[in-house]
């Protein structure tokens, strides 16, 4: 028989197939052969089949072989499959294209809106508003409380900077008092010793000049308040004698410690001209001292001293006291930092910072809990290296005469 499947029966095939129509047997038989079926039906004598054949009944006489082709309806059946394979691809791919669009357009767009808002909203800018509206589902529900939200946060923290404008204010005042006392307090004895002594008239001059030069000092004070939150600092170097700076720090505060149980003690270690800003950086220094006296609560001791090192003038403010503590010995430069002493705003050190970095140097600090504090201020020489004579440096100050 022709073959469907392009390929022909073997030898055992046709054998098999002369069996079948052998007519050995008498039993009707179906199979398949290369996508044919293939049906013999015998057909059997019967009684009438005795007047012309000289047979038994039942004896087969012949068969009828039929063969049906199905290589044209199992291929529509593999086309079908194709098709409908084909058709189940294409349909997912466009069910997962319009569901993607779908969540895209009405998912993730509005939650990436969310989500963006609230990290513009966490960077600080609690005036950020969403720009496209939402509609009234979950998420409309989810963007309108979130806006709510963000109007309460708003109150919030107008609420909280009106507090710390007049804390800070607070502080302020507090600071700059605290700051006044050494030039109030050298006003004050100033004042009571014209009132209560009569005096010659070079010692009332004398007297005078100390008590404008403590006036003047606390203007410079507050000019150097209002030049920090500025961000502007003017400086008017000019050659100085180091030893001089430290012997008027020393006659500017040495009568306020004596009342507060503390002794000062000056080590001059070097007598050269440096170019500097003398006031600025007297101001600087007592600003630390200052500080020191804060750790001395039951009085104490404080050295100042200036000596050289490697090309730089080095001021030294040692103390004695409680020390530093080591959580804010990081940050202690930073601005509104304070050691948690109720007078003083913060600013004093990173002011001194600022001044010293102006005249290119750099301000450090040691300190042990219980045992004191050291800081050091290191100025590059820039002026003359020659040493002054004390005579010189009272030519410039007459009235260190006292203390030389």
């Amino acid at each position: 028989m022709t073959c469907d499947l392009n390929h022909h029966p073997s030898a055992t095939d046709r054998h098999e197939d002369f069996q079948v129509t052998s007519f050995s047997s008498g039993v009707p038989l179906s199979f398949w052969r290369c996508a044919r079926l293939r049906i013999v039906l015998p057909f059997h004598a019967e009684q009438k089949c005795q007047q012309c054949h000289d047979v038994a009944e039942g004896y087969v006489l012949g068969a009828a072989s039929m063969e049906i082709p199905f290589s044209h309806p199992m291929g529509a059946i593999r086309a079908n499959a194709v098709r409908s394979f084909a058709f189940f691809i294409a349909l997912t791919i466009a069910v997962t294209i319009v569901g993607a669009f779908v969540f895209r357009r009405f998912v993730a767009r509005p939650i990436s809106r969310l989500v963006h808002a609230t990290e513009v909203i966490g960077g600080g800018n609690l005036d950020h508003e969403l720009v496209e509206e939402f509609g009234h589902d979950e998420l409309g529900k989810l963007a309108a409380s979130f806006e709510e939200m963000q109007v309460k946060l708003k109150a919030v923290q107008s609420e909280l900077i009106q507090k710390e404008r007049l804390s800070a204010i607070g502080q302020m005042a507090s600071g700059i008092v605290h700051d006044f006392r050494n030039p109030m307090t050298n006003i004050s004895m100033g004042l009571a010793l014209l009132q209560s002594t009569p005096l010659a008239d070079e010692q009332r001059l004398e007297l005078y000049k100390e008590l404008q030069d403590a006036i003047q000092r606390m203007s410079q004070m507050t000019q150097e308040l209002l030049d920090f939150s500025r961000g502007d600092v003017r400086m008017e170097k000019r050659p100085i004698p180091v030893s001089l700076v430290v012997e008027e720090i020393a006659s500017s505060v040495e009568g306020h410690l004596l009342e507060r149980d503390i002794k000062l003690d000056v080590a001059i270690d070097s007598h050269r001209v440096c170019s500097m800003d003398k006031d600025r950086l007297q101001r600087t220094l007592i600003n630390i001292i200052n500080n020191a006296e804060d750790a001395l609560p039951d009085g104490g001791n404080i050295r100042l001293g200036v000596h050289e090192h490697n090309e730089s003038i080095v001021f030294t403010v040692q103390d004695d006291g409680t020390g530093i503590p080591e959580h804010i010995r990081l940050r202690l430069f930073e601005p509104f930092v304070t050691t948690g002493k109720k007078s003083g705003t913060g600013l004093g050190l990173a002011i001194t910072k600022r001044l010293v970095e102006q005249h290119g140097g750099k301000v450090e600090f040691e300190s042990t809990n219980g045992k004191g504090t050291t800081f050091s201020v290191r100025i590059p020489v820039t002026g003359p290296s020659a040493s002054v004579s004390e005579s010189h440096i009272m030519q410039i100050h007459p009235s260190l005469q006292s203390r030389a």
